[in-house]
């Protein structure tokens, strides 16, 4: 497994094989409470300016590329290329089909009203022999931590789940996921899905594969949430804005761009 680094934050750049392998050697070990983050361009932005999520996403256990413009970003500010990428949905569905093989429980928490409990429902057709729950924690307030009612905690532990997949938003499930990996010490795996549990239920259609592949995800957003737009604006224009200042202020604009060019066009070959 290869690292990579982008505004003082690791990624991690592993191949499916190599991740499918590490979550299996997570299952057979007594080691407990490994977390999971998919780092997007959001992420990286939020780590910029609060210093408690960047040291959270460095110390987890997988930083997991989720987004195309990390891919863009690396190749812009680093000597380095990223090569493989892991959106949160599929990770989520690599966990289940594994928790699915080995007779492992997946606890799936937060999301949209109802998408957790849908997503339980179609991981079920799917996987008949995956034992899924889903627990909806209702308004988590989040500060520097979370606060999170002894009501819920109790419901996790009482569930008993090898992995718990947590959609709080960035920043508030990683602090979530931080907080509870020591108070739920038999929880093996953690992980951080955003928005996984609304797509994976059908409340919100996923983007074409193609405009997946090319980047353009955030257009796809737009379209569907437009309430959503500072959010979506941050990802598709501040980060690739803060990514070129950095370039010129580093004296590689030029480099970079002989090196990003190139990484568009490997993108739109592997269609």
């Amino acid at each position: 497994m290869k690292h990579r680094e982008v505004f003082d934050v690791r990624i991690d750049d592993l191949s499916q094989a190599e991740l499918n392998e590490k979550l299996r050697s997570w299952f057979e070990s007594f080691v407990k409470g490994r977390i999971i983050v998919t780092t997007n361009a959001e992420f990286l932005i939020l780590a910029r300016k609060v210093k408690v999520f960047q040291n959270q996403l460095n110390a987890s256990d997988l930083s997991l590329p989720d987004s195309v413009s990390l891919r863009y970003a690396i190749a812009a500010l680093t000597d380095s290329y990223l090569e493989h990428r892991h959106p949160g949905v599929d990770v989520l569905q690599t966990l289940a089909k594994l928790c699915s093989e080995q007779g492992r429980r997946l606890l799936l928490l937060g999301g949209a009203s109802g998408a957790a409990q849908a997503t339980a429902m179609k991981f079920i057709q799917s996987l008949p022999d995956l034992q899924v729950l889903a627990i909806d924690p209702g308004n988590v307030h989040f500060n520097d931590t979370t606060n999170v009612s002894r009501n819920i905690i109790e419901q996790i532990r009482q569930t008993n789940p090898d992995v718990v997949a947590v959609a709080l938003g960035h920043g508030k499930q990683e602090a979530f996921m931080f907080q509870m990996k020591d108070l739920l010490p038999h929880v093996r795996i953690w992980i951080g899905v955003g928005g996984a549990f609304d797509m994976l239920s059908g409340q919100k259609k996923r983007a074409p594969r193609l405009i997946r592949k090319i980047g353009l995800e955030w257009v796809w957003r737009l379209m569907k949430e437009p309430r959503r737009w500072k959010r979506i604006m941050n990802a598709s224009i501040v980060f690739p804005f803060t990514v070129a200042l950095s370039t010129l202020r580093s004296h590689r604009f030029l480099k970079a761009l002989t090196r990003v060019f190139p990484e568009v066009y490997r993108q739109l070959k592997g269609l």
